[in-house]
């Protein structure tokens, strides 16, 4: 023993400092002033002010706390409360036992957590975190970014600014917002509230489940939709759609081009510029306006409000029902009408 003013109750103790308290300590290795042990054993302590309780600990650093067992730590101001941790940095808390921690300013709730960075929190356990100021709630979670929150299990982000609230989700990209279990996200700026999609592009809004989307400011509000293209609004479920511009509304249509507005189910459109309303329609061309169901229309620039008519030409306007129109520039008001030329 070398220093002065040391309280040692205890057996084979060695001591260098001055002011240091061991109490129901043996074995224990203690080099710098004003530390306190008790009721521990096999301690190693290089530094001041600190305060351990338990057994097997190095502990090198000033003003630490360490109630357990088998536990390193390796830097200042820390408070660990559990057995087998490994900390090296500043100002962390860790209440757990085999958590691992690089970096300062971090606090752990949980066991077997791994974390490299600072400034960040774990309330759980098996999460991994790489980066800075990222917080997770949850278990079994893997981000490697900054800035990132989850709430949840079995999560994996990569990138910054992301916030999730839900199970088995995956992102890469920055800023984006998901509320719900098992989606993919790739891109910048989305938000996804629902279950299962898959989702490719940046600023995208989803509201729904079992949708697929890859573009760019789509937004989908349903389920089970798919959207191919950029700037595309559907509402409703089971739509396809290949293009840029659209507005569906309605379930069940297949769309292909530019441009379009849809408002009803089971249509199928090939084309841009066309504007629909109805049901069970089939349009290929472009610049059409149609009002009915069941209609046919090849063409462009045609406009047909009816039902069950058929329409292959240009610039035609028919209004009635069960009407079929081959040519252009035709006008027909009328039903059961058969017009061929022009």
């Amino acid at each position: 023993m070398g220093g002065s003013n040391n309280n040692v109750k205890g057996s084979e103790n060695l001591v260098l400092g001055d002011k240091n308290s061991l109490i129901n300590a043996n074995n224990n290795r203690v080099n710098g002033s004003s530390n306190t042990i008790s009721n521990g054993n096999n301690n190693l302590v290089q530094g001041s002010k600190n305060l351990l309780q338990g057994s097997d600990n190095k502990l090198l650093g000033d003003s630490s706390t360490i109630t357990g067992n088998k536990n390193e730590v390796m830097g200042s101001n820390v408070i660990i409360n559990g057995s087998q941790n490994l900390m090296k940095g500043q100002n962390s808390s860790i209440i757990g036992s085999q958590n691992i921690v690089l970096g300062s300013n971090t606090i752990i709730l949980g066991s077997n957590n791994n974390n490299t960075g600072s400034s960040n929190q774990l309330v759980g356990d098996q999460n991994n975190a790489a980066g800075d100021q990222n917080i997770i709630k949850g278990r079994v979670n893997n981000v490697i970014g900054f800035n990132n929150n989850i709430t949840g299990d079995i999560n994996t982000l990569l990138g910054d600014g992301n916030s999730v609230n839900g199970n088995m989700n995956k992102a890469m990209g920055n800023n984006n917002n998901i509320n719900g279990n098992v989606n993919i996200l790739k891109g910048n700026d989305n938000t996804i509230s629902g279950s299962q999609n898959l989702l490719q592009g940046n600023e995208v809004k989803i509201n729904g489940s079992y949708n697929a989307v890859s573009g760019n400011k789509n937004t989908v509000n349903g389920n089970e939709n798919t959207a191919i293209g950029n700037e595309n609004k559907i509402d409703g479920s089971k739509n396809q759609l290949l293009g840029s511009s659209n507005t569906v509304a309605g379930s069940q249509n297949i769309l292909e081009g530019d441009r379009n507005n849809l408002k009803g189910s089971m249509n199928t459109v090939s084309g841009s510029s066309n504007r629909l309303s109805g049901d069970s329609n089939m349009v290929k061309g472009g610049s059409n306006t149609l009002s009915g169901s069941f209609n046919g229309i090849s063409g462009f620039d045609n406009q047909l409000m009816g039902n069950f008519n058929l329409l292959q030409g240009d610039s035609n306007k028919v209004k009635g029902d069960a009407n079929s129109v081959n040519g252009n520039l035709n006008q027909l008001i009328g039903s059961n009408n058969s017009l061929t030329g022009n």
